[in-house]
């Protein structure tokens, strides 16, 4: 059987029209699909994301030895902030003027 040049222009015609006629209408589906795939994660890790005691007990424990406080790194941190809040109290002094020079002093 042979197919004639004719019968694929025609095709694509046809496939080109349902695709411009229906195109919305498939990406809204997948939109609703996807949504709704989203949701119902979201739900299963919400109302149904049961741990057992032990398991709060190990993750508050890695939890705890992971956030230990750096009491020098604060403190260090907290110099710093002060030392640029003086540093910004401070009056700029602007010595050359580039947009109006003084001329005077030639």
């Amino acid at each position: 059987m042979k197919i004639s040049a004719d019968v694929i222009s025609d095709l694509g015609r046809k496939a080109a029209s349902f695709w411009v006629r229906y195109s919305r209408g498939f990406y809204t589906i997948v939109f609703f699909l996807v949504f709704g795939l989203g949701l119902s994660v979201w739900y299963r890790d919400v109302y149904h994301g049961d741990w057992t005691a032990e398991q709060k007990q190990q993750y508050a424990l890695i939890a705890f030895r992971t956030t230990e406080f750096r009491e020098a790194d604060f403190d260090r941190a907290v110099r710093m902030t002060l030392l640029r809040a003086e540093y910004h109290k401070t009056e700029v002094s602007v010595d050359h003027d580039l947009f109006f020079p003084d001329t005077s002093k030639r």
